[in-house]
């Protein structure tokens, strides 16, 4: 039977209900308009296809734009990034690199800031350890007021993050300060200047001692096979010095007596490096000492006194052929090599350095005729470690080690740029500065080995005796604190690290801290905590007291304890 004709199928209806009711319109059913049936859908289909392609542009640009950063944020932690410090890539940067991180990441950014000529500095020179300008205000062609930071992008954050930085390398100096590195940049030791296995005398500048300086640059020299040629030539050794600024007054002259000098002596433009503290606060000598040796280029440092002459060929041993010995010995972190100190007995003796000794057959003329002696023979546990008579007698070639230390040595040493400790910085002025570098790097691990044909004298200059007087007695103290801190310092490190308590690094340790008034009782409190087999040698009790001495004890009041005489006084030089 046939459908009535007021009936329709469900398909029917729902055609004839989209015609008649425009409410029904979908997203996937759009309206029909003016235009025609066919105009509408073919419109819609264009619009869902533009929409598609905006939205695959927009995933694409966003992955390249986070993968691919551009030049003014380029600041990721892995390699090409500055982990965090914003640097525009395109003025030329270098890449930092990660061993160590901080060492390399403020070498390179401040080679690649300053020009290598005095001229091209003062009017393009820049100050990274600050944003603040420094607080002069002097017309002054030569003042740091006048020094402008190049134009970069994100230059105030760069500034925020190296003064961060070197706020925290050099923390325990006394702020405020800043740093200027490479104030003048030697300009031949770019490219092929210099060789990175080379040594770099690292020393410590003042206004009044300019012309010391300039004998030290000019003598330090060495023989090297060079790479060009078959022949030994004469080449000219780097030299990083840091140059104490006071605050105040306005260091014009100061920077016109620099300029004198480095007009007056061509191989200062070129083998010397200047790096600037600018503080309030004067003789912080060892973070003096620590920012000539951060900033040095080379792999292995010198650290000497500016007013010490370089007379012996060290480098052509360290360098030359047949060096690989030495070489090694010092690339294994566990040794530093001392060059013997001497000074004229007469002080008016030891002012011109043109008539030191050129040879160790004149040195030891001149020491058997009483005219030089070792360095400061009046306080001898500064120097007397080093074994002047077997130096006296030790070929020029020999190599011996230093068996006596005690903690007031603070010889001249060579040693690896990375790896040993920094100086410490609380000490200000005269009286343990030095030593306590050298007992630092002693409890770290480092044994002393004296070169037996290498030396340095000193060059006679009056000294400051009251502010020294005043500067021991504070520093005494601090060194009796600074010691033990030191040993309970290392020792928990060796306990905790793969080189443990019996490793042969460890033995100054054991030798020195024993000394340390409750030591002993200590470490085997640390040794127990951290299951570790307590060594004999750390913890052997003092010998027992013989019969005699029993009976003469019990003859005679118990005195009262007091430290031992090492302990307390011979700390500093009085």
């Amino acid at each position: 039977m046939l459908p009535s004709s007021s009936s329709s199928s469900p398909r029917t209806s729902r055609k004839n209900s989209d015609r008649t009711d425009p409410s029904s319109s979908s997203l996937l059913n759009p309206p029909s308009s003016l235009f025609g049936r066919a105009f509408v859908p073919r419109l819609w289909k264009i619009g869902r296809w533009l929409v598609i392609f905006y939205i695959v542009f927009a995933v694409l640009d966003s992955t390249i734009r986070i993968l691919t950063p551009s030049s003014s944020s380029r600041a990721g932690g892995g390699p090409g990034g500055l982990r965090g410090v914003g640097v525009s890539w395109s003025q030329g940067w270098t890449e930092a690199g990660d061993d160590p991180y901080t060492e390399s990441l403020l070498k390179d950014i401040s080679r690649s800031l300053l020009p290598t000529s005095l001229s091209n500095h003062l009017s393009t020179g820049h100050i990274p350890a600050s944003s603040d300008p420094l607080p002069w205000n002097t017309n002054f062609p030569l003042s740091l007021s006048s020094i402008q930071l190049p134009h970069i992008s994100d230059s105030s954050f760069f500034h925020l993050a190296t003064s961060s930085l070197y706020s925290k390398i050099f923390g325990k100096a006394l702020h405020p300060m800043q740093i200027v590195p490479f104030f003048l940049r030697a300009s031949g030791l770019e490219g092929n200047g210099f060789e990175e296995e080379d040594i770099t005398v690292t020393t410590l500048a003042t206004a009044d001692r300019f012309d010391a300086l300039v004998t030290l640059v000019e003598r330090y020299r060495g023989q090297h096979s060079s790479y060009r040629t078959s022949h030994a030539i004469r080449v000219q050794g780097p030299v990083s010095a840091s140059l104490y600024v006071p605050l105040s007054p306005p260091p014009d002259d100061l920077l016109s007596s620099l300029q004198a000098l480095y007009t007056e002596h061509p191989l200062l433009s070129l083998y010397l490096d200047i790096h600037l503290v600018v503080s309030p606060h004067p003789r912080q000598f060892n973070l003096l000492r620590n920012v000539a040796r951060f900033f040095a280029r080379t792999e292995f440092v010198l650290m000497l006194d500016v007013d010490f002459v370089l007379l012996s060929s060290f480098r052509e041993r360290v360098r030359g052929e047949g060096a690989g010995e030495l070489k090694t010995l010092l690339r294994t972190g566990q040794a530093a090599l001392v060059l013997p100190a001497f000074e004229y007995v007469v002080q008016e003796d030891g002012l011109e350095a043109d008539e030191f000794p050129k040879d160790k057959e004149e040195l030891l003329q001149l020491v058997a005729d009483g005219k030089i002696d070792s360095f400061h023979r009046s306080w001898l546990p500064g120097h007397s470690s080093t074994n002047y008579t077997q130096f006296y007698a030790s070929a020029t070639t020999d190599l011996y080690r230093v068996t006596s230390y005690q903690h007031a040595y603070e010889p001249y040493v060579i040693y690896p740029r990375v790896g040993p400790p920094f100086c410490d910085e609380r000490f200000i002025g005269y009286g343990g500065n030095k030593a306590a570098c050298l007992y630092e790097m002693h409890l770290s691990g480092i044994e002393f080995y004296v070169m037996g044909g290498e030396w340095v004298v000193h060059r006679s200059h009056a000294y400051a005796e009251k502010t020294r007087a005043h500067e021991r007695k504070y520093n005494r103290t601090l060194y009796i604190n600074f010691r033990a801190e030191l040993c309970y310092r290392y020792l928990v490190q060796f306990l905790q690290s793969s080189e443990t308590i019996h490793s042969i690094r460890a033995k100054p340790l054991l030798r020195q801290c024993r000394k340390i008034v409750g030591f002993n009782e200590g470490a085997q409190e640390f040794i127990t905590q951290h299951k570790a087999t307590t060594p004999k040698e750390l913890l052997d009790p003092p010998p027992l007291p013989t019969a005699a001495a029993k009976g003469k004890a019990k003859q005679r009041p118990k005195p009262k304890q007091k430290q031992p005489v090492e302990e307390d006084e011979a700390v500093v030089e009085p």
